[in-house]
Order: structure tokens, then sequence, then C-alpha cells
């Protein structure tokens, strides 16, 4: 009896070990490439460019690696634009998406998003900016 005891006490404490080991990892892969630096792209237009007059690019990097973004050109992309360039620690949600919350408001036009796909960037609320990272 006395054996079983300490056989199911030492496969528990194994078990809370191992759960704390994984939470351990799992927060520090999460927290990888919190720094975000995002910035204006050159506002010359070429040739293949023309045909999207109303959007605006931003080069977006994450770690070492670098991202086109894509945006809707409205007072709220002007308003981003107009603070760039910027370096941002975003936070960690969900485990699909990164957001950062500014000290100013942007103005808005309240829209509802069908679905979210990876790489949608968009502005939750008036102040707080969302990059998802997995749909």
């Amino acid at each position: 009896m006395k054996n079983k005891v300490i056989l199911i006490v030492s496969i528990i404490f194994i078990v809370i070990i191992l759960l704390a080991i994984a939470w351990i990892i799992n927060n520090k892969f999460t927290n990888i490439n919190n720094i975000v630096e995002v910035e204006k792209i050159d506002d010359s237009i070429n040739e293949e460019d023309k045909g999207e007059s109303e959007m605006l690019k931003l080069n977006i990097k994450i770690g070492e690696q670098n991202f086109t973004a894509t945006l809707y050109d409205n007072q709220t992309t002007r308003e981003l634009m107009n603070q760039l360039p910027l370096t941002l620690n975003m936070s960690e949600l969900n485990g699909n998406e990164k957001y950062y919350y500014f000290n100013n408001s942007f103005s808005t036009a309240t829209e509802r998003v069908g679905s979210i796909n990876s790489g949608d960037l968009m502005l939750y609320g008036s102040d707080c900016l969302v990059l998802f990272y997995d749909s």
C-alpha cells in the first residue's frame, strides 16, 4: 500500500513538472517576435501599381522577416501613416493574433468583417491595431 501511494504521488509530481515545462515553452514561443516595425513604403507608383491607386503600402518587419501590407486609402490609414515609422511591442492573444493599443484614437468607420485571415491587419475599436498571423 505504501509503495502504491509513493508511486501515485511521484506520477502526479512528474505530470505537474511536465505541465509547467510545457507552459513555459508555450509562453516562450508565443512571445517571440512581439517587436513589430512598421514603415511607409515609397510613395512613387510604378506601372504595376497603377491599378491599386486606392491602396497604400506598408513594410512590416517582424523579427528578421519583412512583409508588405496593402491598406485601404482612407482617413484612418492616413492618420496611421502620419505616425510612421513605428516600432511596436505587440501583445499576444488567442494564439492567432498580436495587438497594440495606441495612446491616441483614430478616425473610424465601423464595419462588420465577414472573416479574418492570416495576414489581416485591422483597427479594433479606435485605438487597437491587430495583426492576425493565423486564420
